[in-house]
């Protein structure tokens, strides 16, 4: 009898310690999946981080190229250059969003900016315009009828200026080829100076360029990211 109990004694402790070391297992298992799902989520977070600055940086970089190509061959003291100039619409509680505006003399300039690599391909009138690389192939608005708008906005701004001397550019600041002939105003950054000197009819008089100057600046939203932030959720709210 007594024999029986110390075996039934020693069964019950190595079955016990079969299943502590079985919980044990599972708490490391638990332990190690939780460990390495906080670092595949961290990775990706940092990725994902890294990877909407890069897109940010690369919005910004033709804008930046563009206004280093108009800073270096328009004086300044002829031509006053406004930047990342947000808008509200007509249309209540939108914005539009506006590149460049370039103020001069000869006119007011309306710039859209795009920074593409590959061959790009549309027509004046087309809805889309079309972008090829080596390893893709995309569509994308045509910016001359999204300047139209912001043209049309300034014009509503300004009722005293003629709507002939509001002039849209769109201009591509990357390593982009055209395929076909494109209208006059659409170019590349390195042309954008000798585009603008062609106008050489003074328009506007140091009083309407102060007014446009001022008016701007008075209306516009602060240069921000909520700025920015607000405009994509009005873009989404309206496509």
């Amino acid at each position: 009898m007594v024999m029986l109990l110390v075996r039934v004694k020693v069964a019950r402790k190595k079955m016990y310690g079969k299943t502590e070391a079985i919980v044990n297992v599972k708490r490391w298992q638990a332990m190690f999946i939780e460990i390495l799902s906080a670092g595949v989520y961290g990775y990706v977070g940092f990725w994902l981080g890294r990877r909407k600055d890069k897109v940010k940086y690369e919005i910004h970089i033709g804008e930046q190229l563009v206004n280093r190509a108009i800073k270096m061959h328009l004086p300044y003291s002829n031509y006053h250059l406004l930047k990342n100039v947000t808008l509200p619409t007509t249309q209540e509680g939108m914005t539009t969003q506006i590149d460049h505006v370039l103020i001069c003399e000869y006119g007011i300039f309306v710039i859209e900016t795009k920074h593409y690599a590959g061959v790009v391909a549309g027509k004046k009138d087309a809805k889309q315009w079309v972008q090829f690389t080596a390893w893709d192939k995309r569509k994308f608005q045509n910016p001359l009828r999204q300047n139209y708008k912001h043209v049309k906005e300034l014009e509503f701004l300004f009722p005293e200026i003629n709507a002939k001397d509001i002039h849209s550019l769109v201009v591509f600041s990357g390593e982009a080829r055209f395929r076909n002939a494109m209208p006059d105003n659409v170019m590349h950054a390195n042309h954008i100076a000798m585009h603008i000197k062609q106008f050489n009819k003074k328009v506007l008089s140091n009083s309407d360029m102060e007014l446009v100057i001022g008016r701007i600046q008075l209306v516009r939203k602060e240069e921000s990211i909520e700025t920015d932030r607000q405009h994509i959720l009005n873009l989404n709210k309206r496509f």
